[in-house]
C-alpha cells in the first residue's frame, strides 16, 4: 500500500529542532521547513485576501445575507497581515521523546517556533524549538 505522506516542496529545508520538557530533559530530532521569499509570502497572503472574500460574497445567497461578505472581508484582511508575516512552514518532523523514549512525529502546523507539542505515548508536554533557525529569515 502507498504511503500518504506527501512529497517535500523543492524548497523545503531540513533543520535540527530541540524537544525539551519542563524537567530540563531535552531532546534532539529534526523538522522540515519550506522557506518563503517575501514575493512567496505576498502571494499567498493575497490569494487567502482574495478567496476569503470571494467566500465571503458566494454567502450572500444564505440568511442573514450581509453578514457574511462582512466576515469574508474582515478575515481576508486579518488572515492577509498574518500571511505576509509567516517566514516559513513547519512541514513536520521526528524526535524522540525525553520522557519515554518513543519517536514521536510532529504533525504540519502553522504555528511558529517555539511552539508546544503533547506526545502521544506519555503525553509529557514539551517545547519544540529550532536552535538552527535564525530570525531575519
Amino acid at each position: 500500500m502507498a504511503s500518504k505522506e506527501k512529497p517535500l516542496p523543492a524548497n523545503a529545508q531540513e533543520h535540527a529542532i530541540q524537544y525539551s520538557l519542563p524537567e530540563e530533559k531535552i531532546a534532539q530530532g529534526f523538522a522540515h521547513l519550506q522557506h518563503f521569499s517575501p514575493a512567496e509570502r505576498s502571494t499567498r497572503a493575497n490569494s487567502f485576501l482574495l478567496k476569503s472574500i470571494i467566500f465571503g460574497f458566494c454567502g450572500i445567497i444564505v440568511p442573514p445575507h450581509i453578514i457574511y461578505p462582512i466576515a469574508g472581508i474582515i478575515v481576508g484582511f486579518i488572515g492577509q497581515a498574518a500571511r505576509k508575516r509567516e517566514k516559513y512552514l513547519f512541514l513536520g518532523g521526528s524526535v524522540t521523546c525525553p520522557a519515554c523514549s518513543s519517536t514521536e512525529k510532529i504533525p504540519k502546523t502553522n504555528e511558529q517556533f517555539p511552539f508546544l507539542h503533547f506526545c502521544s505515548q506519555c503525553s509529557a508536554r514539551g517545547e519544540v524549538s529550532c536552535p538552527t533557525l535564525s530570525d531575519n529569515l
